[in-house]
């Protein structure tokens, strides 16, 4: 597990600094954490969906492009993060909703700013692919 945050972690600072600037290929951004997520773990060890991965990926990348610096875990800026049409809020549902199989890598980096918006800081729903 510490292998498994530590590259999401280096994955999430490489790909951090890019993420409040326009995106000439967005797949290639969006989908960065879960194919680098997907490169470590095999596919057929990995029960949760590439759809999935991607929802709590891009969820901890809104987090932090709403964080004091722009990049990190800190502290966040409530408005920017919880407003109802938000970047992150916008991945929550349906991150909260698949992501059972992939909670012992992603909440570390999902608990505080969900927390901070008042939302389950654990997923609800019952099965580990959207």
């Amino acid at each position: 597990m510490l292998a498994s945050q530590l590259l999401i972690s280096t994955i999430l600072s490489l790909t951090g600094s890019s993420v409040a600037s326009p995106i000439a290929n967005p797949k290639a951004e969006s989908f960065a954490v879960a194919e680098a997520v997907g490169f470590a773990i095999p596919a057929d060890a990995d029960p949760a969906s590439y759809e999935c991965h991607a929802f709590c990926g891009n969820a901890i990348l809104a987090a932090r492009a709403c964080s004091s610096n722009g990049a990190d875990d800190g502290t966040f800026d409530s408005t920017c993060l919880c407003a109802s049409d938000s970047e992150f809020m916008s991945y929550v549902p349906d991150c909260l909703d698949c992501g059972w199989c992939l909670w012992d890598d992603y909440g570390s980096y999902l608990t505080t700013p969900l927390s901070t918006c008042d939302q389950p800081t654990e997923p609800t729903g019952t099965a580990c692919a959207a």
